[in-house]
């Protein structure tokens, strides 16, 4: 017997009198694919013009109500129709219309996506591209080696490949996250949860993890396929019967090891500081081998292959590339410094929380606010998971055969040092950080999650009908979307402005970096110019020009700009920024009568304008505008 078998998903279910076809499943896919198709069309005939402060207000609301009629079919016939293949198709129909939510900076043809680090490894895209950077040289050179090979192969533009590289991130994880769970549980609606749960992006919090290139959090959603190659090669090994005490008949994991190496290796590519979480996860399922092998030699878990061997191999490439340069040295000299600096209680988490808190109570919200948007599903999902990882602990499954309890045990034990280190980074507030490693913690916990509702609804299902509780878990999740999909772009929703760089944006940054008098610095609103010096010129032609792009306009000064300032200045300022201080931040720190002074400051003079950016000069105090610097950038003066 294999192991597919033993789980019982290979086994197909029959139509029985209790559990009779249901007429209307195959014609509601037929309609959620219509109406799929038709949100995606009226999203595509409506292109940005301008920067928009929200995606969402300004994508049409037919495309709104197409995705949720999509969704809300697939979601019944997900948990209710007895047909399996009617079942798939509504699950690619669900997964197919997240991804166009999640697809619509393409499909309404934004230039570019992500301010700050996208733009950054755009730049380093490009460095790689024309050799001015070897992979070499970058630290984690996996995500901009991906883009160029697109580049390079498909033929899209090097910007455009760079976009494509999130959606690919994403579309793996919604493909393994449900193989995982499939791998932990047995029943037929453990495919179905494992989706759903998969299209909820529980890791990406928008604090430290977040939707776009940025390679720890791509790196988090790769690692499903890290997990899933791990329950493959221990379910592989064959399942150990307790009763005889025998092993049945093994496949070989070899095969499976050998494509574990390749995706080991590069996941330190992709980010080394993901890696590390991985290499602790591998590391802490050896530990449990080891024990169970000395304590509990009739336990599955001491049946399982071994671990050390891939173990001891990932953390070989680990060390030979991240030791290699300054970047080790310099994380590991950070750490320890924070670390010293808790133990002697200098601590400044609770300093910080209690500065975010102010800021966010002075635009109209609340912290309580902010955890229902952002971690409400989380919350749901991490107590599932702690009950789920105690009954593994307790050995609560050992007695049920059509489960491989052993591999929810080690996902289980494997929560408590990868926890630590959260809290850890939490408490000390190291390297500010600790979000992205809770990122890691949500995928895990997006998995034993998934289980415990399979479980729940399966309980459910033998007190009520299954179509009553799959209607009760189609409802749940339909709520659980909602939540999931309102926050999956920044927006005023979470008091934060949209990160669309238009290509007005570029050119008008790319024109003052071009123009510019000869050491003069250029100032931003908030956000450093370096980002788009990095993303149009490259991050080698900025790094050779640092000091010149590294600043930003200090707060409540820019209604007296010259007398903030001892030397000359330009001051770039974009409708992005206006859009994001005056609406999404509610005039915090730059007030929309101080973007209205600017024009009318003495010493200040406006040198360039393209419709969403403007570049000013700020004189010396002693300095006369005319004729001066600023006329060596005059454009549509």
């Amino acid at each position: 017997m294999t192991a597919s078998t033993a789980r019982g998903a290979g086994t197909p279910e029959r139509q029985t009198g209790t559990n009779p076809e249901r007429w209307w499943t195959k014609p509601l896919v037929t309609i959620g694919f219509l109406s799929l198709t038709g949100a995606i069309l009226s999203a595509k005939s409506v292109p940005a013009v301008g920067y928009e402060l929200s995606l969402y207000a300004a994508t049409p609301v037919q495309f709104w109500v197409g995705v949720g009629v999509a969704l809300g079919g697939a979601l019944l016939v997900a948990f209710v129709s007895p047909v399996r293949w009617v079942r798939s198709l509504a699950l690619v129909l669900a997964a197919t219309a997240v991804l166009s939510v999640l697809g619509l900076p393409f499909i309404r043809g934004y230039y570019f996506y992500g301010t700050a680090d996208p733009m950054t490894h755009l730049g380093l895209a490009k460095d790689l591209d024309s050799g001015r950077t070897s992979p070499l040289g970058i630290i984690y050179p996996g995500i901009h080696m991906v883009a160029v090979f697109i580049n390079r192969i498909v033929g899209y533009s090097l910007r455009r490949a760079v976009l494509l590289v999130t959606p690919l991130f994403v579309l793996v994880y919604i493909l393994f996250v449900p193989l995982c769970v499939r791998l932990l549980v047995s029943g037929p609606r453990a495919t179905t949860i494992g989706v759903f749960s998969a299209l909820l992006l529980l890791p990406i919090n928008h604090i430290s993890t977040h939707f776009r290139v940025h390679p720890f959090t791509l790196t988090t959603l790769y690692s499903a396929f890290i997990v899933f190659l791990l329950l493959k090669a221990f379910l592989s090994g064959g399942r150990y019967d307790r009763r005889s005490k025998q092993s049945e008949p093994v496949d070989t994991v070899a095969g499976t090891f050998v494509v574990l190496a390749v995706v080991l290796a590069s996941v330190v590519l992709y980010h080394p500081q993901q890696a590390l979480n991985v290499l602790l996860l591998f590391v802490t399922i050896c530990g449990v081998q080891l024990l169970y092998r000395l304590f509990r030699s009739d336990h599955p878990v001491s049946k399982h292959p071994r671990l050390y061997a891939p173990t001891l191999f990932f953390f070989g490439v680990y060390a030979l590339w991240t030791t290699r340069t300054s970047w080790f040295y310099r994380l590991a000299d950070k750490h320890l410094g924070k670390i010293a600096g808790y133990i002697r209680g200098d601590t400044i988490a609770g300093k910080q929380i209690q500065a975010q808190g102010d800021s966010i109570t002075a635009i109209g919200a609340s912290l309580p606010e902010l955890f229902v948007k952002l971690f409400l599903l989380s919350a749901v999902y991490t107590a599932i998971t702690a009950v789920i990882a105690l009954l593994s602990v307790s050995h609560a499954f050992d007695d049920d055969a059509t489960v491989p309890e052993s591999t929810r045990l080690y996902l289980s034990l494997s929560l408590l040092p990868l926890f630590g280190v959260f809290l850890v980074y939490f408490v000390g507030s190291i390297s500010k950080m600790q979000f992205r490693h809770l990122g890691f913690l949500m995928l895990l916990a997006t998995l034993l999650g998934a289980v415990g509702l399979c479980i729940g609804l399966d309980r459910l299902s033998r007190s009520v009908s299954l179509p009553r509780g799959g209607l009760l878990f189609a409802a749940v999740f339909a709520l659980m979307l909602v939540l999931a999909i309102a926050p999956a772009y920044q927006s005023p929703y979470i008091y934060k402005q949209n990160v669309q760089v238009t290509e007005m944006q570029m050119e008008g940054y790319n024109q003052t970096f071009e123009h510019r008098a000869d050491g003069v610095p250029v100032l931003g609103i908030r956000m450093e110019p370096t980002r788009y010096a990095d993303a149009t010129r490259g991050v080698q032609w900025r790094l050779e020009r640092e000091k010149l792009y590294r600043k930003t306009v200090p707060f409540n000064t820019i209604s007296r700009l010259q007398a903030t300032f001892e030397s000359p200045r330009y001051v770039i300022v974009t409708r992005l920024d206006r859009e994001r201080e005056i609406n999404a931040y509610q005039q915090l720190r730059f007030s929309k009568e101080g973007f209205r002074s600017i024009e009318h400051q003495p010493g200040v003079d406006r040198v360039m304008s393209n419709g969403e950016v403007q570049l000013y000069y700020v004189a010396n105090r002693s300095e006369s505008t005319s004729g001066g610097p600023a006329a060596t950038v005059g454009v549509n003066r």
